[in-house]
């Protein structure tokens, strides 16, 4: 007969709860960021980043939602200084593209989002301020940890 006991010690609620930390933990950093960065924003956004590095090398990680057509944007980005814009030169105010490169020019990042409203100039400015910041720390963590951070494409 089987012990059922150890079944016993933790309710159900709380093997969930520990199961969702566990998964939690096991997702990538730069799906991580995606998945804080669209939190930020309205209901129904949707975002992506890529980046180019010496030591990690590239990719790119697309939140729930985001369509190939973001992950495209977000890529020429890094590639094309032309294709990012500002609130002044952006023709789209739904959508938001910017591309940089890090302080020691060894790394550029990129990171677009589409939104189902605009956002106010401070708005946009302040969540682009922490997606810079949360990016490049992410990959100087990586860096610096020896980590390598694999293409990350969000389906649910």
């Amino acid at each position: 007969m089987p012990n059922t006991e150890a079944a016993e010690i933790l309710p159900p609620v709380e093997i969930a709860r520990a199961d969702q930390q566990a998964a939690d933990m096991a997702r990538s950093p730069t799906g991580q960021v995606v998945d804080i960065l669209s939190g930020l924003l309205p209901k129904g956004a949707a975002v992506a980043v890529c980046w180019r590095d010496w030591a990690l090398g590239s990719g790119s990680a697309l939140s729930a939602g985001g369509s190939p057509a973001l992950r495209k944007r977000v890529e020429l980005a890094l590639s094309d200084p032309d294709a990012a814009c500002s609130d002044a030169e952006c023709s789209e105010p739904e959508l938001l593209v910017h591309a940089w490169d890090n302080v020691d020019g060894n790394a550029r990042m990129a990171v677009a989002a589409t939104l189902p409203k605009a956002l106010a100039g401070a708005e946009r400015e302040s969540w682009l301020g922490l997606a810079k910041t949360l990016l490049a720390s992410t990959l100087d963590a990586a860096r610096a940890q020896g980590f390598s951070l694999p293409v990350v494409y969000n389906t649910g």
